[in-house]
C-alpha cells in the first residue's frame, strides 16, 4: 500500500507511542512480535509505520477547517468545507509599515486600530472544488506552509472583506 500523507518522524511517533502501541494491538501484533518485525522484517515494520502514520494524518486533518499562510506583506486565509476550499489572501505594499506577522496585528485588526484601506492592503478572493479528496487538499496546503486557524478567524475575515458576508 502506498504512503497516502508522509511517514511520522521518530519525535512524532515518540508522542504518539501509546497510540501507536494500541494500534499494534489492534493489529494483533504484540510487543515480541514487533520487536522480532523491527530485526527480521524492516520492510513491514515500515509498512507498519506508514499505515500507522496515514491513520494521524487522516484523523488529524478531517479536524482542521481553516488554514493560514502569514508573511510579512502577505497572509492567505483559506476555509474548507467538504467539497471547497475558499481563500482570502490580503497583500500590502512592499514599503508599508505593517507586517501581517506582528504578534499585535490580529488584535489590532479585530478592535478596529488598524483597517484593511488604511494599511492599503489589495484583497483577492477564490473558491475553487477539490480535485483531490478534502484531506489531501488540507494535507498539500500544510506542505506548503499552511498551519492550522480558527473558524473565528474566517468569520471575523469575512465580515471584513466586501462582498464576502
Amino acid at each position: 500500500m502506498a504512503l497516502k500523507y508522509k511517514r511520522l518522524s521518530n519525535a512524532e511517533l515518540t508522542e504518539l507511542k501509546k497510540d501507536f502501541i494500541d494500534f499494534l494491538a489492534s493489529q494483533s501484533i504484540t510487543a515480541p512480535d514487533w520487536q522480532k518485525m523491527i530485526s527480521d522484517e524492516p520492510d513491514r515494520c515500515h509498512g507498519v509505520i506508514e499505515l500507522f502514520s496515514d491513520i494521524v494524518y487522516e484523523k488529524s486533518l478531517a479536524l482542521i477547517k481553516c488554514l493560514e499562510v502569514k508573511k510579512d506583506h502577505h497572509w492567505q486565509v483559506m476555509f474548507f468545507s467538504d467539497e471547497t476550499a475558499e481563500m482570502i489572501a490580503f497583500k500590502l505594499p512592499e514599503d508599508s509599515k505593517y507586517s501581517f506577522t506582528s504578534p499585535r496585528f490580529n488584535d489590532m485588526l479585530a478592535s478596529g486600530k488598524v483597517t484593511l484601506d488604511g494599511m492599503k492592503t489589495e484583497v483577492f478572493t477564490g473558491k475553487k472544488s477539490f480535485k483531490e479528496e478534502r484531506s489531501k487538499e488540507v494535507f498539500l496546503e500544510m506542505e506548503k506552509g499552511g498551519v492550522p486557524a480558527s473558524e473565528a478567524l474566517w468569520i471575523l475575515l469575512k465580515k471584513l472583506v466586501p462582498g464576502k458576508k
